[in-house]
């Protein structure tokens, strides 16, 4: 008990640390946002399908669930990825939000430094950890599943939320297309991580060199949408 309460205060002081740093340092030069598209990401391989398989019900359990509008501003701030969205459906009543509201998301990924010296001398260290799936598009609406909301003496008295953990890689679906494609120029060779430059997937919602993955992730998407709007009695499409 001790140990998670620790990983909790430490979780929440990092997250409230990049939060003060995005509202208080505007001059904070974004080097992932800037050349973002020569920094690796990972992809979803087949080896790990069967992450999978406890998505589709973990996401319709979620009790956050709203839509919102990309605005296209995002930050890495800190080594941690922050969205702007625009609210424009409130689907199960979450408290404090409506219509219209400016909020930011996070929880969604960040840069990564915790590679292995065999992973730094293969890719150095421009590497984007994103969980298989791309930002959100700029004019596109998501349908957005949320852990909580971050304590607004935390955030500056912003509206930020945490999306929704262990949903790898759906904590977000796009709802005004689908458009994704299998990657073919990944990092290839014994031992290769599960990378490639975010140039080649720069257009895809989600990132995998399999379209057997890519079958099963739309399948589940798709599911999960139908499935709140049943749940809820909504139109999303």
């Amino acid at each position: 008990m001790i140990g998670m309460a620790k990983k909790i205060i430490i979780g929440i002081a990092v997250v409230a640390m990049f939060i003060v740093a995005v509202f208080t340092r505007s001059s904070f030069k974004d080097t992932y946002a800037s050349q973002k598209d020569e920094f690796f990401v990972s992809y979803f391989g087949e080896e790990i399908i069967e992450m999978l398989e406890p998505v589709e019900k973990r996401l319709l359990k979620s009790k956050n669930v709203f839509v919102g509008k990309a605005t296209g501003r995002l930050k890495f701030v800190y080594q941690n990825l922050i969205q702007e969205v625009v609210v424009t459906k409130n689907i199960s009543g979450v408290k404090g939000l409506k219509s219209g509201d400016r909020i930011w998301v996070t929880g969604c990924g960040g840069g990564r430094d915790d590679m292995d010296d065999k992973l730094f001398k293969r890719l150095g260290k421009q590497t984007i950890e994103l969980e298989y799936m791309n930002y959100m598009q700029k004019g596109d609406e998501y349908l957005i599943f949320s852990k909580k909301k971050l304590a607004s003496d935390l955030s500056l008295g912003k509206k930020v939320y945490i999306l929704k953990d262990h949903v790898s890689p759906m904590m977000y679906l796009n709802l005004t297309n689908d458009k994704s494609y299998v990657c073919k120029n990944y990092v290839k060779g014994k031992d290769a991580p599960m990378s490639v430059r975010y140039k080649e997937v720069k257009d895809s919602e989600f990132f995998t060199n399999s379209q057997k993955v890519l079958d099963k992730i739309y399948k589940i998407k798709h599911n999960v949408i139908k499935g709140v709007e049943k749940k809820y009695g909504v139109s999303l499409r």
